[in-house]
């Protein structure tokens, strides 16, 4: 841990680093340390102990973290994470050590980070000069329950006004595209028998040893191409630089949804919908349509999705849309009818069944609601004659 009498001591010492863009009161909270920009309102919203999940099993201490400025200081994690600061300082949170692994988890509160070209946050680790310590980060994209890989990166600076140093990482190297988010971080410290996927000694990590390479402390350590020493394990996080705007928790895809020759009560119908990626299945739900037919789906992160529409007695319906950083309007759909068994296709199989419930109303033994076609609680000719019409139509798939 960084000792406490250090920052004493260096607390404002050398030039600084710090750019502050409109410092003055009710002006963006927007500074530049290290070499990175970034505006306080796009920061971190929470910051919760994840393992050990016990918040008193973690320390936490004051940090000189842009002290001298009007930056909010209860952004910073050792408040976030406490809700409190008996100083008033800004405070960062101890890791663990070489042995022992601790891990903080860290979001938006529903917003989301999406991936633009270049770095998209940096972590600021309190620390001495040359002497960065061992920490690793994880990412939830949006819509995913499980953590990427851990990623272990050289410390990009450090800024001896306020004893950081910045680690930039980059969405892509977690395997994001271009536009995709995520809406939560995991910070952890390395342990010393734990090893990274390159040469390079950065990279993927390889959590507890086995194959690969051991991590290296990089070109800002005093001995940047040897391991790190026993001492250096355990990290002080104290702030997540943001490097663009976060974006909120989705976008919503609306339109209307045609019920082919039904004169019925759409409400009462329920439209299976599907959102697809690559052939993959992402989300799936049902809805109820409003009196005019209209849906929406909630949420929707940026991609590009194949949506399918399927409603019982109707063949499935599936379109191309483009979600951007905008909700979507007008995709609108017309299912067509006569698909009775449900298999996506209006075939014999659908004639049997029609005639088997031929005259049925609500009720009867044989009334079966998927053969009334048009919708007025009777299977008559009419229904007969929507399924003539509609013989030998295929669903998309």
């Amino acid at each position: 841990m960084f000792s406490s009498r250090l920052f004493a001591t260096c607390a404002l010492a050398g030039v600084a680093l710090l750019t502050l863009v409109g410092s003055q009161p009710g002006s963006a909270q927007t500074y530049s340390v290290g070499g990175y920009t970034w505006d306080v309102a796009n920061g971190i919203k929470q910051v919760l102990p994840y393992d050990p999940p016990q918040l008193n099993r973690f320390n936490i201490f004051d940090s000189q973290f842009l002290i001298d400025t009007d930056f909010d200081r209860t952004r910073t994690f050792g408040w976030l994470m406490t809700g409190m600061s008996p100083t008033g300082n800004p405070r960062f949170v101890e890791l663990g050590d070489s042995v022992i692994r601790k891990t903080i988890y860290v979001d938006w509160q529903g917003m989301r980070l999406p991936n633009r070209p270049g770095e998209d946050f940096v972590v600021y680790e309190v620390g001495s000069a040359l002497a960065p310590e061992a920490f690793m980060v994880a990412v939830r994209k949006k819509g995913e329950t499980q953590f990427s890989s851990w990623r272990y990166e050289f410390a990009n600076s450090f800024s001896p006004s306020y004893l950081v140093f910045a680690t930039a990482f980059n969405l892509d190297d977690f395997g994001l595209a271009d536009g995709e988010s995520i809406d939560a971080i995991l910070v952890a410290n390395l342990i010393s028998v734990d090893r990274v996927d390159s040469s390079s000694g950065q990279g993927n990590v390889i959590l507890g040893g086995g194959s690969g390479f051991v991590p290296v402390q990089g070109p800002l350590a005093d001995a940047p191409n040897q391991p790190y020493p026993t001492g250096r394990f355990d990290a002080d996080i104290v702030y997540i630089g943001v490097l663009h705007n976060i974006l909120p928790p989705g976008f919503r895809v609306s339109g209307v949804v045609t019920l082919g020759d039904f004169a019925g009560d759409v409400t009462q119908v329920p439209v299976s919908i599907e959102l697809r990626r690559g052939g993959t299945v992402v989300r799936s739900e049902v809805v109820n349509l409003d009196a005019q037919g209209g849906y929406a789906l909630t949420d929707v992160a940026p991609g590009d999705y194949d949506i399918a529409f399927k409603a019982s007695r109707w063949l499935r319906v599936v379109v191309p849309v483009t979600v951007s950083n905008a909700d979507v309007t007008g995709v609108n759909v017309a299912l067509t009818s006569g698909d009775i068994d449900g298999d996506n296709e209006v075939t014999l199989f659908d004639f049997g069944a029609l005639v088997a419930a031929f005259g049925s109303i609500p009720g009867d033994p044989n009334w079966n609601p998927d053969s009334d076609l048009d919708g007025d609680e009777e299977v008559t000719l009419f229904d007969f004659g929507i399924l003539v019409r509609n013989f030998g139509a295929i669903g998309d798939e």
